[in-house]
């Protein structure tokens, strides 16, 4: 595979059956178009299409490697692009053009919030995850908070669904913010066993504004 100069590859524990974790990361603005497939022109209308914006471009390299990576599913993804780099099409445009389910973690309270109006005001179909209760399956899109993330109640509400919606099932987990595992305690906890968040062979997506390159090894 052609990698282009912000699309590196690390090893990672949390990748079972793949073991390279792509790594994408912004060091420069949008720049050659080495290493992206010939899928990025057709996602580059979905974003326009989804943000009802028809001269909306490609933030940076990074985040059109991020997707190109993302809807490959060929490994585990790990993202560190700038705030405002575009991040959330992660989970967005997936939702918009796959068949199956991707789940969103969202750790604050109140990135919850803004993520919630964001996707109305694009008009995105989504489902919050209550915990507790079964999993609808009507949004291709679900949100889950980190407390609910790593719940039992959680896991057993994705594999009914898998089990529930014939040729459908939960794609990946896409997990926003991940650099709280290394500056809030609970959210660290949560992220330490993030195997058990992985009921099945699913794709894992950390997005991260900035991770200390020191802690990049335990991601």
């Amino acid at each position: 595979m052609d990698i282009s100069p912000e699309v590196g590859r690390i090893q990672s524990p949390i990748a079972q059956a793949q073991p390279w974790v792509p790594q994408v990361r912004c060091d420069s603005p949008l720049g050659s178009d080495a290493g992206i497939n010939s899928s990025a022109p057709d996602l580059l209308e979905v974003i326009r299409h989804i943000t009802k914006n028809e001269n909306a471009q490609w933030r940076s390299s990074a985040q059109r490697a991020l997707l190109v990576e993302t809807l490959d599913m060929r490994s585990d993804v790990l993202a560190i692009l700038p705030t405002n780099g575009g991040k959330s099409m992660a989970y967005i445009v997936p939702s918009v053009v796959e068949g199956g389910y991707t789940a969103a973690v969202i750790p604050l309270k109140s990135l919850m919030a803004d993520t919630e109006r964001k996707l109305r005001d694009m008009g995105v179909e989504f489902e919050k995850y209550r915990k507790g209760q079964p999993i609808g399956g009507e949004a291709k899109l679900i949100l889950v908070s980190i407390e609910s993330a790593r719940t039992p109640e959680w896991r057993k509400a994705i594999s009914e669904l898998d089990n529930r919606v014939p040729h459908t099932r939960v794609l990946r987990i896409v997990i926003d913010e991940a650099h709280f595992a290394f500056t809030a305690s609970d959210f660290r906890d949560a992220l330490r066993n993030l195997k058990e968040m992985r009921t099945h062979s699913m794709q894992f997506v950390l997005l991260s504004a900035t991770i200390p390159p020191r802690s990049e090894n335990h991601v």
